[in-house]
C-alpha cells in the first residue's frame, strides 16, 4: 500500500513537472514570435534608412557633376540640404499642432 501511494505521488509530481515544462515552452515560443516581429520591423527600418542615404549620396553626386563649384561650395550645398531636411519636418509638425 505504501509503495502504491508513493508511486501515485511520483506520477503526480511528474505530471506537474511536465505541465511546467510545457508552459515554459509556450512562453519561449511566444517570446520568439515577438522577437521575430521586432527583428523584421528593425530590418525594414534599417533598410529604408540605408536606401535613403544611398539615394541622397547619389543625388549629391549628380549635383556635383552638374554644377561647377569648389569642394567647399558643394559641401555647403550638401549640408544645407541636410539642415533643410531637419527643419522642414519641425515646421510641418508645428503647423499640424496649430490646425489641431
Amino acid at each position: 500500500m505504501q509503495l502504491q501511494k508513493r508511486l501515485s505521488q511520483e506520477q503526480t509530481d511528474l505530471k506537474d513537472f511536465a505541465k511546467k515544462l510545457e508552459d515554459t515552452g509556450d512562453k519561449l515560443v511566444s517570446t520568439g514570435k515577438k522577437a521575430s516581429v521586432f527583428s523584421a520591423a528593425y530590418a525594414a527600418a534599417t533598410g529604408l534608412a540605408i536606401k535613403a542615404s544611398v539615394d541622397f549620396e547619389s543625388a549629391i553626386a549628380g549635383v556635383n557633376k552638374t554644377i561647377d563649384g569648389t569642394p567647399k561650395q558643394l559641401a555647403d550645398i550638401k549640408q544645407g540640404i541636410r539642415d533643410m531636411a531637419k527643419e522642414i519636418p519641425k515646421k510641418h509638425y508645428r503647423n499640424c499642432e496649430r490646425v489641431a
